[in-house]
């Protein structure tokens, strides 16, 4: 969460002032984010440039990223753990074999 926040900061002004402290672990990571999705973002029904976008992987909610609408097609811009970096990958890629789109959002709080 902390990398969407980050872009929220940089590209769209917006200060979510999501808990600085995050979880470590995998099942962690997605209790959390399952706690703060709605205090902090609303559910919409496209992707916007630059807003959260969250993934299932699992069974449970597991991973956010960033969209980056690029050329007319929906990017995200995410923390691979397996890659040890932040990478952008197409949309269509990522839910072929890596996860499950649960949604875009919108940021809602900030500072």
């Amino acid at each position: 969460m902390n990398l969407a926040e980050q872009v929220a900061n940089e590209v769209l002004g917006i200060y979510p002032g999501i808990p600085t402290a995050h979880e470590t672990s995998l099942r962690g990571q997605a209790e959390q984010l399952d706690r703060l999705k709605a205090t902090y973002a609303e559910r919409v029904d496209a992707p916007i440039d630059a807003q959260p976008v969250l993934f299932v992987a699992r069974g449970r909610f597991f991973h956010c990223g960033a969209v980056a609408l690029i050329g007319g097609e929906t990017w995200v811009l995410h923390n691979d753990q397996s890659a040890g970096m932040v990478v952008c990958q197409r949309m269509r890629d990522l839910t072929r074999w890596a996860y499950s789109l649960e949604g875009y959002y919108r940021w809602i709080a900030t500072k």
